[in-house]
């Protein structure tokens, strides 16, 4: 007890390559069973990992650790789930309590997924990252770019501590490779940006046709005043994709300048969507954008939203919400408009 131990390297592939390996635990904590952080594992290789799960890595935890790297990589992220050579994907792994952030310099990505899809089989499934905190990336905390089956992100904290000149998206899920995935109680928050980029907290684009999303009970609160377009939940599917939308509360807020926007919760798709119990509160105002609590780009053919509470608090360019090309004023006009959310409430 009381040890902290570093474990740094500069390697091109990584500090632990966890390659066709099985059952392997490292546990940062020195109390038997315990929580605490350790253990340090640390990467200056400019476009490496610093763990890398590869070819068939299977059943694996890594936990209680503060894993650091400055990966300036598209292609890998400090954490990195990436292809297999075997008949089977990188499987069933645990990242469980980290800190999985920057070293001298800010990584592209925290936690990055790209795996093999010459079937299920191969790709990279039903691995778990839960109870981290993902924070100061350049790019994205979590990216999952293709190839993954029923992966799970759960209770993780993701956000800045400085701001970046990069598009900034919490977590991103993007492919028509990736066969569902579950994202629940997490919370994004203070993301930041020295210039005018984007801010998504959490963007779904895409999943493989047939399969299901699942976005429930996370917390996404964010008020960066230099963004020149700032996004709770965004998703961008077609009609073979459903997506669960339950029980999230959105918070946006702050007061901007020049033509700056912010909404939300947008719609771009035309997804099966089960959007119920959500909070969406938008206080942003000013400038001369808009700032929506809600926003589809399309009519709501397949979109079943109530039970919510959809807030829009009013003020210069803070409008309830937009359906298409026209805004709504207040509840009942969007009730009129998009024939949904007869239970819902639009209350502070």
């Amino acid at each position: 007890a009381g040890v902290n131990s570093a474990i740094s390297g500069s390697n091109t592939t990584a500090v632990f390559d966890v390659n066709n390996g099985s059952h392997f635990t490292l546990d940062g904590s020195n109390i038997n069973n315990g929580s605490t952080k350790d253990l340090t594992i640390a990467n200056s290789s400019a476009f490496a990992s610093t763990i890398r799960f590869n070819n068939d890595a299977d059943n694996n935890v890594i936990k209680n650790c503060s894993i650091k790297g400055v990966t300036r990589s598209s292609s890998n992220g400090v954490v990195f789930f990436s292809t297999t050579d075997r008949p089977s994907g990188n499987d069933s792994n645990l990242i469980l309590n980290n800190d999985i952030t920057a070293n001298s310099i800010s990584p592209f990505f925290c936690i990055y997924n790209n795996g093999t899809g010459t079937n299920s089989a191969t790709k990279n499934s039903r691995n778990r990252i839960i109870d981290n905190r993902c924070y100061d990336f350049y790019s994205r905390g979590i990216l999952d770019e293709g190839n993954s089956v029923s992966n799970l992100y759960e209770g993780n904290e993701i956000y800045s501590v400085t701001g970046q000149s990069q598009f900034q998206v919490g977590c991103r899920i993007v492919g028509t490779s990736i066969e569902g995935f579950t994202f629940r109680n997490n919370f994004i928050h203070d993301l930041k940006t020295g210039s005018q980029t984007l801010i998504f907290g959490l963007e779904v684009n895409s999943l493989q046709s047939g399969t299901t999303g699942e976005i429930s009970n996370n917390f996404i609160s964010l008020s960066e005043g230099n963004s020149n377009d700032i996004r709770g939940i965004v998703e961008t599917s077609d009609s073979t994709v459903s997506l669960n939308i339950y029980y999230n509360t959105i918070n946006l807020f702050g007061t901007v300048t020049n033509a700056k926007n912010s909404v939300c919760y947008h719609s771009f798709g035309n997804s099966i969507i089960e959007f119920k119990n959500n909070i969406l509160v938008n206080s942003r105002n000013g400038g001369t954008g808009k700032h929506y609590a809600i926003r589809t780009n399309l009519p709501l053919v397949t979109m079943n939203s109530n039970y919510n509470n959809i807030y829009a608090a009013g003020g210069t360019g803070n409008v309830f919400g937009r359906i298409d090309a026209a805004d709504v004023i207040d509840l009942a006009a969007w009730r009129s408009a998009a024939g949904t959310d007869s239970n819902s409430i639009s209350a502070n």
